[in-house]
């Protein structure tokens, strides 16, 4: 801003110095950079452990969460990261309420090191919900593949499928599979 110009507005050109507009720049950034790092969360996936009030509710509030639209033929491999010995809990659920009589429509194979059948226990919920099946295993060192992760199958079962009415074939069709995955210790 040119003196002449600051005199014609009545402002003090001493106040838009350029060391001074540098200063309050400098200022500023500084001043973004501390709300920066004050706001940095530094909570790993891993670290994540729900409250309660989160059990058997909705698939969705899990840290890890997929979903399918389900069919006939639907088949599905997931790697879930498992680094750390422990035990972990996959919930699968659909975006209706449907019955935990449900899991029987789907086959389910967890596989861990050299392609070995991992043991897991299948649980249904305490009350009909959207989540219509809980999967608890343990990982012990050498379990998993490389130790960072184990293969999730889910897949219809065709038979089941054939043996069910038009009604609830059209309400399978309507719905989407969803997937939960987290640690629970």
């Amino acid at each position: 801003m040119k003196i002449k110009d600051a005199q014609r507005l009545k402002i003090n050109p001493k106040d838009y110095s350029p060391m001074k507009l540098f200063s309050k720049r400098i200022r500023l950034l500084l001043w973004m950079l501390f709300l920066f790092f004050l706001s940095i969360n530094k909570t790993w996936s891993h670290d994540i452990r729900l409250p309660d009030y989160f059990k058997e509710e909705e698939t969705s509030s899990y840290p890890f969460y997929l979903n399918f639209k389900l069919n006939q033929d639907f088949s599905a491999g997931i790697r879930l990261p498992t680094k750390t010995a422990g035990k972990y809990q996959v919930v699968l659920g659909t975006n209706t309420n449907v019955s935990s009589n449900f899991i029987s429509l789907f086959k389910i194979s967890l596989n861990g090191e050299g392609h070995k059948e991992l043991p897991f226990q299948i649980s249904k919920p305490s009350k009909q919900g959207r989540i219509f099946s809980i999967i608890n295993f343990s990982i012990q060192e050498g379990d998993a593949y490389r130790n960072d992760y184990v293969d999730f199958r889910v897949s219809v079962i065709a038979d089941k499928m054939k043996s069910l009415r038009s009604k609830q074939i059209t309400h399978f069709h309507g719905n989407f599979l969803e997937l939960g995955f987290r640690k629970i210790d």
